[in-house]
């Protein structure tokens, strides 16, 4: 029967073993009794628990120190593995749930741990996982059976966690993960004879040489504990019939040493281990390793389980004399080879100092104090009692014990655990600030000077109450500090925390100049807060430019598998919401090594410097949904980006997927086109690490045997979740006069009366409590009207939105017919027309419908193509193949001609193709002259590279030409492609340097920060009177223009009766007829308010072709001699 009590058994560890040199005690345990007096008990060896054994019979989970997850925490069940009590899981029925419990051990030995477990659950899809150190170690799926589990620990420090999760529907069973019976360690028994092996007893696969010859073997470093044994037989797994040769060494590392036994053995297939007597035994004397290979010309004859995680598991070599691992041919396998070993083993004789008398002093001393009290002298025992433990004070006490030697020297005194007498109070920190804003997130660390090291330091973050509490707070002295973003940090140096204790501290604002205070040539001066946040920036990738730039990789595991992006060995379309490229990594390979155990690092480039807030998201599914159990996690490392060893695993989990039933796959004979299983977004808070610089690296690990993992739209945020220290407003001087109070980061000097000299502006941060330093900065002053305006400038008031349309300096306007874009995206070639010049009936046509999409420039849908080669048409073509503009277009001294180009197949790349121009007509093959041609070079992964070629048209200045792509003089090839066809006019070069853009101002307020590139602006109209907009042009180092502004009304203004107009047909497919007297001008704004057509008219009757824009919404506005008129129309 178990008992109901956490069981703890305690044993000596190791011989007496002493030298001359007065050697101390190893281990002093003090313990509070039942009698309230302390018990002391000392050992010239280790004093370690044997085992401790958690069995939840108390009915609770107080027998150990549990973190159970208060989302979906771990309950007390009556179904138990044997007794009363178990612990399982608890987020039945909720999807995607988890429910996850963990415990931190100290092992004081190399030694086991052990459970017993048993699910209740969907199958595959949801799971109970079991993990040492974050290595995942165990599952449990589907209705089963209560089971045992071991596992191997080393001495220190373990995590073990125990975690059930779900996916996003269904459940079955119970719904629910069950453990019992917990050994957090043991010791392993001292070995006795019997089998020594590494292999799991399960196989996995069979491995063979293709040059001819296979040995494979395992090792014993260690031999120590087999002196006295002999090797009597040995166990294969017998998977396919043949002979294999068996040989026995001694020593070695890396590679055996010594042959002692050879001997050959026929198998015959039975898919069971069999049992090789040896005809010699061979004897261990411990004193070296011992090597158990085999070598074999058969095919797959090495049986093999998956890797168990030993390096001496897995030996293999060609030729016997140079040994590999197998994880280092991308092969994670641990070899199903046994030996068996008997006979006694030789006890070994203890070592005694003869110069000890048998006698001790015990001590005991505050660790507070230091005051050392002498409890007695000369003790034969090894265990006594303090009996003036009720009658201390408050303090952390130890109790030490020295031996006394035959000279009467003592030996150091041994020290024990530490027992503490009322070491705990209350403690409450206030924080307020001297510019009463509120102190939330401010940071409150205490360090602990008695008892360094000892886990008593506290480190909390202050909530919006302004302060903290602690009711159990260790006694002692401390230091500490309080830190908030735009505060003085308050450091205080020592503080006595012996009773109930409040603390009152007041953060001093931080008067900061602004910084990166500029002001250009025409007076506009801007500049920036202090940035006390200190934040290291943010990214995103979503991996669509086909590149992992700004990505490290680490391939741990050394199998030549990493992560890659799809385009290595996909196609596009397999990313977040079927977007282009994502990245993967593998656990499987389906070309030839089958499964793989992957440990593979993606990692950044850069460093980021962590705020208060900062969040890491990012898109994550499995590649196959039947196959989706990878396992993943997020790492960090302060230190390098290039090895392992330097990173921590912050967030983990094991995926879990059913898939898409919408999602479909065009080519499903594309290697790893599996079908995908869901796209989950994962948030991963890393507040924790705030004021760290980090690498972020997301890691591949712990699973095999699946397929893909896809990571896509990974983004770092570093905004912070508490308010920065802002000025309320700055104080603006020019040549040390006071000009203006603002409230903006930037300001507009009044130049009335400057001369063209050096002038000198100063910006002063107003805070709550003071001000700032002044920040100064120089500069020479240049009149705006040396600088070009825009031209062409409106302001229309458009549905409730007020829109602006201006012309840039340099632009041109537009004239009728003289360029031209098509990207191609609408499926259709409108605007084109074709000449099947060949007659085999095969001409130019879109590729929606012919070609997966998502191959054009940039990763877009569709694009023009021309064929040389067709399979339904009898094979090669020989094509001569017309693409011509639909109408003429006026050419100018500046026109060109731009377009990309590729072939679709790069081992068929010699497409020819040429330019061909006409005056005349475009219906004809003889219509056209070919002015330029050239062959397709492959260069390029699956099509031939985009590339984009231009040319100069403006030898035909003045001429009205047809434009025509022509496919000619090639055969046998594939398919000519092309996309993004542009015909530009030029544009004259700007005056004063690069146009950065236009700012636009309603009244006094900036409405674009930043200058914007366009030609036009809308924004809501923002209330019911007149507003005045205005804008300025902004040069290189925000030189300005003059501000140049129109009025926009509330409403559209409409002088002129509607009655007066006819226009028609509307809606329209093709020609608007407008019909009025006494037309001046006709004005066309799209749905953005942008102006797509404006011309001046002297007519009471006009056509406007409509077919050269998108379907949708338009505002016609036609100004007459009489007034304005606005009328909806429909394309």
């Amino acid at each position: 029967m178990r008992k109901n009590l956490l069981l703890t058994i305690m044993c000596f560890f190791g011989l007496l073993t002493l030298n001359a040199q007065n050697t101390p005690v190893a281990d002093v345990k003090a313990e509070v009794n039942v009698d309230s007096n302390v018990d002391l008990i000392w050992s010239w060896s280790k004093i370690v628990p044997e085992s401790i054994i958690v069995d939840f019979e108390t009915g609770n989970l107080n027998q150990a120190d549990f973190n159970n997850d208060m989302n979906a925490p771990w309950v007390i069940t009556n179904d138990a593995y044997e007794g009363n009590y178990a612990i399982k899981s608890s987020c039945e029925g909720i999807g995607d749930g988890k429910s996850i419990i963990e415990i931190t051990v100290d092992v004081p030995f190399d030694g086991k741990m052990s459970f017993y477990h048993r699910s209740s659950c969907e199958q595959f899809f949801d799971n109970g996982y079991f993990y040492i150190d974050g290595i995942q170690k165990a599952v449990a799926t589907g209705i089963t059976d209560w089971s045992y589990r071991e596992y191997t620990v080393k001495k220190g420090v373990h995590t073990y966690k125990w975690e059930y999760s779900k996916d996003a529907v269904d459940s079955a069973g119970e719904d629910a993960y069950f453990v019992d019976n917990i050994t957090l360690y043991k010791p392993i028994p001292p070995f006795e004879g019997g089998w020594i092996h590494y292999d799991e007893g399960e196989y996995a696969n069979a491995a063979g040489s293709q040059t001819g010859t296979i040995y494979w073997g395992i090792s014993f470093p260690e031999t120590a504990e087999y002196a006295g044994y002999s090797l009597t037989k040995l166990a294969y797994y017998d998977k396919n019939a043949g002979d294999i040769t068996a040989k026995i060494y001694f020593g070695g590392e890396t590679a055996p040493e010594t042959l002692v036994h050879e001997q050959e053995f026929s198998v015959t297939g039975s898919n069971q281990y069999v049992e090789l007597e040896l005809d010699t035994h061979i004897s261990i004397d411990g004193t070296q390793p011992l090597w158990i290979t085999f070598y074999s010309t058969e095919a797959f004859p090495a049986t093999a389980c998956y890797h168990v995680g030993d390096s001496n598991s897995d030996w293999i070599s060609f030729n016997g004399t140079t040994w590999d691992h197998t994880v280092d041919y991308g092969i994670p396998y641990t070899w199903m080879i046994r030996g068996y070993l008997e006979n006694a083993k030789g006890e070994k004789a203890m070592l005694r100092n003869r110069d000890f008398m048998n006698l001790y002093n015990v001590y005991r001393t505050n660790v507070h104090t230091d005051e050392v009290v002498t409890l007695a002298e000369n003790v034969s025992d090894t265990t006594a009692v303090d009996n003036g433990w009720n009658a201390l004070g408050t303090g952390a006490y130890k109790w030490g014990v020295s031996a006394i030697y035959s000279d009467k020297a003592e030996s150091e005194i041994t020290w024990s655990n530490t027992l503490d007498k009322d070491m705990f109070t209350s403690l409450e920190v206030v924080v307020d600030a001297n510019n009463e804003l509120s102190t939330e997130g401010a940071k409150i660390n205490f360090t602990n000077l008695d008892e360094p090291d000892m886990g008593y330091d506290y480190k909390v973050k202050v909530d919006a109450t302004g302060s903290y509490k602690w009711d159990s707070f260790r006694k002692g002295n401390y230091s500490y500090t309080i830190s908030l973003k735009g505060y003085d940090t308050i450091y205080v140096d020592r503080v006595e925390i012996w009773n109930e204790t409040t603390l009152n501290n007041t953060l001093v604002e931080i008067l900061a100049p602004v910084e990166n205070l500029f002001v250009s040539a025409t007076g506009w001066a801007m500049w920036e807060n202090k940035n006390f946040s200190n934040g290291g920036g943010e990214f995103f990738y979503n991996f669509d430019d086909g590149s992992m730039e700004g990505w490290n990789t680490i391939d741990a595991d050394g199998d030549g598998f990493n992560w890659r992006i799809t385009t290595d060995i996909m196609g596009p379309g397999y990313g977040h919401d079927g977007s282009r490229y994502c990245v993967i990594s593998q656990s499987f390979d389906n070309d030839s090594l089958g499964p793989l155990t992957p440990d593979n690092y993606l990692v950044t480039a850069d460093k980021y410097l962590i705020k208060e807030g900062s969040q890491l998201s990012f898109y994550v599914c499995a590649q196959d949904a039947t196959w989706s159990a990878e396992h993943y996690g997020i790492a960090i490392s302060t230190t390098g980006n290039e090895n392992p060893e330097d990173f921590t695993m912050i967030f983990e989990e094991t995926l879990t997927s059913k898939g898409r039933n919408s999602l479909q796959l065009q080519d499903t004979n594309r290697d790893g086109a599996k079908p995908q299983g869901a796209w989950y977004q994962k948030k991963i808070d890393l507040s924790d690490y705030a004021e760290q610089e980090i690498y972020i690296a997301f890691r591949h690990y712990n699973c095999t045997d699946q397929f893909y993992i896809d990571i896509d739209d990974i983004r770092l945020v570093n905004e912070s979740k508490y308010r920065d220290n802002a000025p309320i407003s700055y104080d603006i001087y020019i040549d040390d006069e006071f000009e203006a109070n603002v409230t903006t980061n930037y300001y507009q000097h009044n130049v009335e009366g400057l001369d063209n000299t050096t002038h000198s502006t100063k910006v002063v941060a107003n805070y709550t409590t003071g001000e700032s330093e002044a920040m100064e900065y120089g500069w020479m002053y240049e009149s705006c009207e040396t600088f070009d305006g825009a031209t062409e400038l409106t302001g229309e008031n458009f549905f409730g939105r007020a829109a602006l349309n201006w012309v840039l300096p340099g632009q041109d306007i537009p004239e009728a017919n003289d360029s031209f874009f098509y990207d191609f995206e609408d499926g259709t070639l409108d605007g084109w027309t074709t000449i099947d010049a060949d007659g085999d009936m095969l001409e130019w046509r879109n590729s929606a419908g012919y070609m997966e999409p998502g191959f054009g420039v940039d990763n877009s849908q569709n694009y023009a193509m021309s064929e040389s080669f067709n399979n339904s048409f009898g094979g090669a073509l020989t094509p001569d193949n017309y693409l011509a503009t639909a109408e003429k277009y006026l050419i100018k001294e500046g026109t060109k001609l731009t377009f990309y180009v590729c072939a679709q197949d790069e081992s068929y790349p010699n497409e020819h193709y040429g330019i061909a121009i006409s005056t005349t007509g475009n219906t004809s093959a003889d219509d056209f002259a070919t002015i330029w041609e050239e062959t397709v070079t492959a260069k390029g992964d699956r099509q031939t590279k985009w590339t984009k070629k231009t040319i100069d048209l403006g030898g035909y200045a003045g001429r009205e030409l047809y434009i025509a792509f022509r496919h000619f003089n090639c055969t046998d090839q594939y398919i000519l492609n092309i996309d993004n066809v542009e015909l530009t006019s030029g544009s004259k070069e700007n005056r004063y340097g690069e146009v950065l853009g236009v700012m636009v101002f309603r009244g006094d307020e900036l409405l674009t920060p930043e200058p914007i590139t366009g030609n036009s602006f809308v924004e809501e109209f923002p209330s019911d009177v007149e507003e005045e907009y205005c804008i300025r042009v902004v040069y290189q180092d925000y030189s300005m223009a003059c501000e140049q502004c129109v009025t926009v009304q509330p409403v559209n203004v409409e002088e002129q009766s509607a009655n007066d107009i006819n226009i028609y047909p509307n809606p329209t497919d093709g020609v608007l007829n407008i019909e009025i007297e006494s037309m001046t001008r006709i004005t066309i704004f799209n749905a953005m308010g942008q102006v797509v057509y404006d011309n001046e008219v002297v007519s009471d009757r006009e056509t406007v072709d409509m077919t050269q824009y998108n379907e949708g919404m338009y505002l016609l506005r036609i100004t007459t001699e009489n007034g304005v008129i606005t009328e909806k129309v429909v394309r």
